[in-house]
This record gives structure tokens, C-alpha cells and sequence, in this order.
């Protein structure tokens, strides 16, 4: 696994024999968090993953499931549509990072593209974090 990378939980993918129940289940409770920092530390994957848990966020208890230095994304899986609903509702994002900075994100309903992996403990690469043409701000 390449630095910066990180793995699918392994109850996210879709099984071998092609069943995409999970993969499905993952699109209706998962966003797509862009414009993160570059080289997101252990304690600021914290600092996104408790901003998502939060009220502020409209969030509640979720995963971050995936992320990405390079691409500057990050995948959170929730554990409802409703609750991925409501943080989607919210529209701007801003995690305090630091007492001095605050960065504002980007965040879209996730849509798992045809290539992404669908084993259990794959990792995702650039191009499997996208988002739905559907989706708008």
C-alpha cells in the first residue's frame, strides 16, 4: 500500500462472486470529502472523523474508510442514508485543524465508479474517488 493510502474497512466491498449489496449500501450512506490538507496526520484524520460524529456537521457516527494524500479526498461512510442525507443537507463544511486555521471542504455523495475495488481490503486509488454527476451543491 503506497504512503497515504488507506484501505477499505473490510466490510465495505462487495463480495467475490460480483454481489454489489455493499457496494450499494456504501453509495447510499457515504460522501466524497475533497480539498482536504495535504499530508493528513494521524490526529487530523481524528480531528475529520470526530467533525463528522459532530452536530456542527450534521453528522453522527460514521468511518473514515479511505483517503488519499495525493488526491487531497477522503471517503466517510455513516451508518444511515439519513444521517449521510443531513451532512450532505448542510452544504459548507469547515474543520478547525488548528486553533489559528480552519479549512473548508468539499463534500459530495459518494459514487463507487465500476472500477472500484470490490475485495474486501483493497485499497482505492485516484480514480475510484469520484463523485455523482447527480449531486449538487
Amino acid at each position: 500500500m503506497e504512503r497515504g493510502q488507506t484501505a477499505l474497512a473490510p466490510d465495505v466491498g462487495g463480495t467475490a462472486d460480483g454481489t454489489s449489496s455493499q457496494v450499494q449500501l456504501m453509495e447510499e450512506t457515504a460522501v466524497l470529502v475533497e480539498k482536504l490538507p495535504r499530508d493528513l496526520d494521524k490526529a487530523l484524520k481524528g480531528k475529520l472523523q470526530k467533525y463528522f460524529q459532530s452536530k456542527r456537521s450534521g453528522g453522527g457516527e460514521c468511518q473514515l474508510i479511505s483517503h488519499r494524500d495525493s488526491t487531497r479526498k477522503a471517503i466517510v461512510k455513516f451508518t444511515s442514508k439519513q444521517v449521510r442525507d443531513s451532512v450532505l443537507a448542510k452544504g459548507e463544511h469547515v474543520i478547525e485543524v488548528s486553533s489559528d486555521e480552519k479549512v473548508e471542504v468539499h463534500v459530495t455523495a459518494f459514487t463507487a465508479s465500476p472500477a472500484t475495488p470490490a475485495e474486501p481490503g483493497a485499497s482505492i486509488k485516484d480514480e475510484d474517488l469520484s463523485t455523482s454527476a447527480n449531486n449538487k451543491k
